[in-house]
């Protein structure tokens, strides 16, 4: 059975155009006759169809700005497709962001109760399910204070719970928990095992190429809003990583009204020793962050991590209003020779996560040294056991 058919989808957005409330009587007869560019048309997803069937588990992989979290959100119904249509089997429960579906004034219950009306299920079915979902979400103490007075992460746990335990026969998830703890993502793993091999649809998104071939039997590669594969897990991950392999600089477009992002990624310069990297970040306020890395090899694992702020806060990076560029100097001294991606967070530490810019640079480590050399160095970092050093070396 066919329970998810996605038929010619697209999604246009209109950029470059500065919205007015109001408007004088000349202003529109002119805007009228004006030519509108073709410019001003973004298109997020182009042309896309699929289908899923019951029972599936499809892991959803691209670049940033590929179309995924745009595919999800029409998938839940949380935005309109401009053209094409997609036909649903089934109640379908997703979790695309730390809050998504959960009223701030009302407590951890009344949103386990809210959330499950609107699945359609019965009073009695919600509270078989709800002893699980507290367990699971670990806010046991906090389940009758509001929403609004959860840190993140319990929202995060609690947000999860309610979607894979109120029994959505379709069950959609969006990168979402690379914000969690690693035990948490653990544990939110194992619970979509248990939902895929239990028979309901599963669609994850996620730049963790080892959880997607660990928990899906197939994939589906966006590029720029199109299917540029859909396959077996394994093809379709080789696929996208030798399309990353030779990324050397990521830009994305500013927003100086929300919450800080990363907007450019850029190496100036690598070798052995030292990788250095421009950054650009947009904000609406000054605020304080933390800039996180994360190195993964070619068998993309992560092999280690570096951070300005997250470790010692006295190293939190001061954000202007507007655009601030970094220069930094990262040690990779310890890194083997091999080829590696790089990922960036933004966050602002145990408060709230910003951005993240998954697999957003590659570079290529070539060390002189002899075969046995290289096999000790290697050895001697391990499987993600190195913390990278991070000095700032400008800010403006």
């Amino acid at each position: 059975m066919i329970m998810v058919d996605i038929q010619n989808i697209g999604k246009k957005y209109r950029i470059g155009q500065e919205r007015k409330k109001y408007h004088t009587l000349r202003e529109s007869i002119v805007s009228s006759f004006k030519r509108k560019s073709k410019e001003d048309d973004y298109w997020a997803l182009r042309n896309v169809n699929l289908q899923i069937k019951e029972g599936e588990a499809v892991g959803i992989i691209g670049k940033n700005g590929a179309g995924k979290s745009t595919l999800l959100k029409i998938l839940s119904r949380i935005t309109h497709p401009s053209e094409g249509k997609i036909i649903l089997n089934g109640r379908i429960a997703s979790l695309l962001e730390v809050g998504t579906g959960f009223h701030q004034e009302l407590t951890g219950r009344e949103n386990i109760f809210l959330n499950g009306s609107i699945l359609g299920l019965r009073s009695g079915e919600i509270k078989a399910r709800f002893d699980d979902i507290v367990e699971f979400s670990g806010v046991q103490k906090f389940i009758d204070t509001p929403i609004k007075f959860y840190s993140s992460g319990m929202q995060l746990r609690l947000a999860f719970a309610v979607a894979s335990y109120l029994d959505p026969e379709i069950l959609v998830i969006d990168e979402v928990l690379a914000v969690g703890d690693s035990e948490f993502q653990k544990k939110c793993i194992g619970r979509m095992n248990e939902v895929s091999k239990s028979g309901r649809t599963l669609l994850f998104v996620s730049h963790d190429m080892n959880s997607v071939l660990s928990l899906c039997s197939s994939a589906v590669l966006l590029d720029k809003g199109s299917v540029v594969m859909k396959g077996s897990a394994n093809d379709v991950v080789q696929k996208y990583s030798a399309s990353v392999s030779d990324a050397t600089e990521y830009s994305a477009t500013p927003d100086l009204n929300g919450k800080p992002k990363i907007v450019s990624v850029k190496i100036e310069s690598c070798d052995d020793e030292s990788l250095r990297l421009n950054i650009g970040i947009s904000s609406g306020t000054k605020i304080k962050a933390s800039v996180d890395f994360h190195f993964r090899d070619q068998m993309n694992r992560m092999i280690g991590f570096g951070s300005l702020g997250a470790l010692t806060y006295s190293d939190l990076v001061d954000l202007n209003n507007g655009i601030t560029e970094l220069t930094l100097d990262i040690d990779i001294s310890s890194l083997a020779s091999g080829d590696y991606n790089l990922a960036v967070d933004l966050t602002q530490p145990n408060v709230e996560w910003f951005d993240r810019v998954f697999d957003c640079l590659s570079f290529k480590v070539d060390k002189k040294v002899k075969e046995n050399e290289s096999r000790v160095l290697q050895q001697s970092w391990g499987y993600g056991s190195v913390n990278f050093q991070v000095n700032l070396k400008s800010i403006r």
